[in-house]
């Protein structure tokens, strides 16, 4: 053979090894890539007692829950005059009026006392639902807010949470126990985009 081409076969050889080389190079780096750590997710977080009370349908809600209770209290009062003039007839009535007056006044004095129970039992009703409505909104807008933006992890904060600086060592220590967030840095929180995106769909609807 001659000295051009071994010199060819060399060069070949050279060239092949490389390519060897660079194959078995990607297979390790696909390899590790596929068993290394996963990427760090998405964070962010919302403080849902500033969403509650930054929420223009919650203003509105209570607005319309105190109309009722004063509605209701109305009712109770009405009932509760009333009691008061049975009971004013039943002092200056004869004794053959008083037992049919007496009567009436209980009955006066027991739908008072159920109109007021029941008001009570409504109101409570009502708001506890509609807290719950609200909550899921916040739940349902949350969701997309980190679907659109891609986090992958939403989290209620309780940074803010205050820890009582007196009462008993016992409750000191449960609301210490009770927190899970010492410091979040303010670029995860997106209390406020929540708030914005609700207030605007609930202009929307309404």
């Amino acid at each position: 053979m001659s000295i051009l081409s071994r010199q060819r076969v060399l060069v070949l050889a050279a060239l092949l090894a490389c390519a060897g080389l660079a194959l078995i190079g990607a297979r390790a780096a696909a390899t590790a890539a596929r068993f290394g750590p996963p990427a760090a997710p998405v964070i962010a977080v919302v403080d849902l007692d500033s969403v509650l009370q930054g929420l223009n349908e919650k203003k509105d809600r209570e607005a319309a829950l105190q109309t009722t209770l004063k509605d209701l209290q109305s009712r109770v009062n009405a009932l509760g005059e009333e009691a008061k003039n049975e009971q004013a007839k039943l002092e200056q009535a004869t004794d053959a009026q008083k037992p049919a007056l007496a009567k009436a006044l209980r009955e006066k004095i027991i739908r008072a006392e159920f109109e007021k129970q029941y008001s009570e039992k409504i109101l409570t009703e009502m708001s506890g639902e509609g807290i719950r409505e609200i909550y899921l909104k916040i739940d349902n807008a949350t969701e997309r807010l980190a679907k659109q933006n891609g986090y992958q992890l939403v989290l209620a904060s309780d940074e803010k949470n205050p820890v009582p600086d007196r009462g008993s060592t016992s409750d000191i220590l449960r609301s210490i126990a009770s927190k899970r967030m010492l410091f979040v840095d303010p670029s995860l929180d997106i209390t406020q985009e929540v708030i914005t995106l609700m207030n605007n769909e609930y202009a929307a609807r309404k």
